[in-house]
């Protein structure tokens, strides 16, 4: 939407994410009273995209920690500990609870898992007036492109996308088959009611402010 010719460039670390090289302007580039306006302004469209809190800590668990025996929280979770036969990245990538104990204890605010619900201080969350979801990812963007305008679905969103470029935004064509295997490997992690107690009430602001079903996966162990 910016005309960045590398839009569809991944080059961790630095594109898409790194605000120095990627070329996008946000909040902060802009003067006071402009940035107070886009905040406050109702013609302007304030989006957010939540994940489902179990599905996103899941996702964290298995790259983050389950990966590389906790590296990345060896690298900033654990400073200071000594004893690397028992980091608390070797002890929260060993299973789900062991990493739901460690960010509780040690390193909480990762915003690879931070509760979605903490992103913006509370009084800033009444000017935020889209809420997306990712299990309807396509759907959603969908209506945030057409609330900016009709035209910015049209131009950037309705067509040009999938592997022949012909296909909208975010469209998955294997859709059903994705679900059911997401379901799968929610099921297997989620495997006793104690981390998953855990897990919703660490997440218990992102389940009151938007609204996720608690579906619960783990047979009751009582």
């Amino acid at each position: 939407m910016m005309h960045l010719e590398d839009w569809h460039v991944h080059n961790e670390p630095k594109i898409p994410h790194d605000p120095r090289h990627n070329g996008l302007r946000y909040l902060y580039n802009y003067p006071l009273p402009q940035a107070l306006q886009m905040l406050t302004d109702p013609q302007w469209t304030r989006a957010i995209f939540v994940r489902d809190p179990k599905e996103r800590f899941l996702s964290a668990y298995l790259d983050k920690a389950a990966k590389k025996n906790g590296r990345y929280l060896d690298r900033h979770c654990c400073l200071g500990e000594e004893d690397k036969d028992d980091s608390c990245g070797k002890r929260a990538s060993q299973s789900l609870l062991g990493f739901i104990k460690v960010v509780q204890t040690e390193c909480c605010c990762d915003p690879h898992w931070k509760p979605q619900s903490q992103r913006i201080d509370e009084e800033l969350w009444n000017y935020v007036n889209f809420v997306g979801y990712f299990h309807d990812l396509a759907g959603d963007t969908q209506k945030m492109l057409q609330r900016v305008g009709q035209k910015a679905w049209e131009e950037f969103g309705a067509s040009g996308w999938g592997q022949f470029q012909n296909e909208s935004i975010f469209v998955e064509s294997s859709t059903a088959k994705h679900r059911t295997s997401a379901r799968t490997k929610m099921m297997q992690y989620f495997n006793d009611s104690r981390t998953e107690d855990l897990v919703e009430a660490f997440y218990a602001g992102d389940y009151q402010r938007f609204q996720f079903d608690r579906y619960r996966l783990a047979i009751s162990d009582t």
